[in-house]
Parts: structure tokens; sequence; C-alpha cells
């Protein structure tokens, strides 16, 4: 299942590492992601409100998502 309508957007974090913005989200590359998938979590996964929303992409293309975000 590939995604569309909201852009995708590969950056860096000011600490260097991969973040994706996706749907006015930022998501951080979870660190046991290799080759062509990956998985990423919300940037506020780690905040107070524990954000529960990922995306999975495969070769840079969205295969899934669960975005109900908590903030």
């Amino acid at each position: 299942m590939l995604v569309h309508g909201a852009e995708l957007t590969f950056t860096l974090t000011r600490f260097g590492k991969p973040a994706l913005l996706y749907d006015g989200y930022r998501f951080n590359l979870n660190n046991k992601s290799t080759g062509p998938r990956a998985l990423w979590t919300c940037s506020r996964a780690r905040a107070k409100s524990q954000c529960k929303a990922t995306v999975t992409t495969f070769n840079n293309q969205i295969i899934k998502r669960n975005d109900v975000h908590h903030h």
C-alpha cells in the first residue's frame, strides 16, 4: 500500500541524524532500521505526550503509517 497526498521530505536533525518531515510532523529514524525498509517514530515519542505515531518506508516510499498524534 503506497500512501499518496502529503509531501514527504528527508532531512537531518540538528545532530546530523536522519529525519523525515511528513504531514507537518517530524519523524526520527528508528536506530534498528536497516536496508530499504525503515521505521520512523514521531519526534515527540519520548516527550511527555509519548506520541505513538509511526511511518514505515520502503525505498523512500511510505508503505504504512499510524498517524494518530497525541499533541
